[in-house]
């Protein structure tokens, strides 16, 4: 155990261990994956589990002195979100944690402590339903590629200890994928312009905060994207099961402790990111009847994504008889499949903060190719399968088309010169 004692006020005196130093807690800068092993109930000699899994991210802050943690899990079918603060006094040579969450809303008492050599204990004083205990939080990185968190509560002043809460860290990848195998119904193409010479710094930005965060609690990312001919511009199409899931993750997100910290250095980066299409499968004809589109349909891996914005004016019906009548078995014939077909969704967008194009004439195509000479190609082939008049006929529907060719933000990819 840590050296400490307690005064005659009952306070806790914790000294240093000789090891203590700033960079204690370096091992766990970047991105883990974390099981958690936790009780059901404290202090009440239950010996019931739950487990769960959640993404954890540190970075350190003022030169090493601190490190602020951003943890993200479901719990129960819930959505939650936990942030660490631990700062290093040099007079002292002793670390304080600070902890908060959703729920909470302000920062915990902090536990006080230090490392020696790869063990690290921090208590304090607390209550706990009314009674008196003490915490004591202990990081083990013997094995720095595998540390492991663990939490304990005392009724006796430390003679015994109830562990309660176990996080065993990794940096594998998470064991399932957020955002993999939903019934997408209802998705957002947005295309944002970012401030010049500040796109790439914002894909950061956004990938290092806003994909798990989202995918969390039911905003699916499907994909980030580069826009070809277009430097300023970022790309992204977000996911949800349904209307009203879009409308409770909107105000849950938004409104949420994550967004408040991030919004600002965001919005700095931002110019315009009103440019959003909500839309629904065209396949989807029967709103009581919503089958839905698979989320794994969606994926980087697939290549360059194809987007087509189709106006028809007055004529949506006409083309859209035209797209599932004749368009699609040419594209069948050739061997096209990974093109979906999408059309506005016209239930009220509720959060008038965000607005939306709902384009009663629109009818969008998203595809997907290995490169840019895969699509060429394949534009060639529908223009040497298509007869004359079913080119007539389309060209007759359709008023506007306007195409985006879009490369993922994955380092593989690059946009051709």
């Amino acid at each position: 155990m840590a050296p400490v004692k307690f005064r005659t006020s009952g306070e806790l005196n914790i000294s240093p261990y000789e090891t203590s130093s700033k960079n204690d807690f370096d091992f766990l800068t970047g991105k883990w994956t974390i099981h958690n092993k936790k009780l059901k109930s404290r202090l009440s000699n239950s010996n019931e589990w739950i487990e769960f899994d959640a993404t954890h991210e540190m970075r350190r802050v003022l030169r090493g002195t601190g490190n602020v943690e951003n943890f993200y899990a479901t719990i129960d079918g819930n959505p939650y979100e936990g942030m660490g603060v631990r700062l290093f006094n040099p007079e002292t040579r002793l670390w304080s944690i600070y902890w908060s969450d959703n729920d909470l809303g302000v920062m915990e008492k902090p536990v006080t402590g230090s490392f020696e050599k790869n063990i690290g204990t921090f208590f304090c004083r607390d209550i706990f339903k009314g009674q008196e205990i003490i915490v004591q939080f202990q990081f083990d990185s013997t094995n720095p590629d595998l540390p492991v968190w663990s939490q304990a509560f005392s009724l006796d002043n430390g003679v015994t200890w109830e562990w309660n809460w176990y996080m065993y860290f990794s940096r594998d990848k998470p064991k399932q994928n957020l955002n993999a195998n939903k019934n997408i119904k209802v998705i957002e193409l947005r295309n944002y312009i970012i401030r010049a010479g500040n796109r790439d710094r914002f894909i950061d930005y956004f990938e290092d905060n806003f994909t798990q965060s989202q995918n969390c609690i039911g905003g699916y990312t499907l994909g980030q994207f580069r826009v070809k001919g277009a430097d300023d511009n970022f790309f992204w199409i977000r996911g949800f099961h349904d209307m009203q899931l879009r409308e409770n993750f909107l105000n849950d997100f938004y409104y949420g402790s994550h967004w408040k910290q991030h919004k600002s250095v965001a919005n700095s980066m931002l110019v315009n990111n009103d440019n959003v299409h909500l839309l629904r499968p065209l396949n989807d004809q029967d709103n009581n009847q919503i089958t839905g589109f698979s989320s794994n349909w969606f994926g980087k891996e697939k290549g360059i994504a194809v987007i087509d914005y189709y106006i028809a004016n007055q004529k949506l019906d006409k083309l859209i008889d035209f797209i599932e009548g004749k368009y699609q078995p040419i594209l069948e014939t050739i061997g096209l499949k990974d093109i979906s077909f999408w059309i506005s969704e016209t239930t009220e967008n509720k959060l008038t903060a965000l607005p939306v194009f709902q384009d009663k004439n629109l009818l969008v195509s998203i595809s997907f190719y290995k490169d840019e000479m895969e699509y060429q190609s394949r534009i060639k082939e529908i223009e040497n399968t298509m007869p004359g008049d079913i080119k007539n006929e389309m060209l007759d529907i359709i008023t506007t088309k306007t195409t985006l060719v879009l490369y993922p933000t994955q380092k593989s990819f690059s946009l051709p010169k």
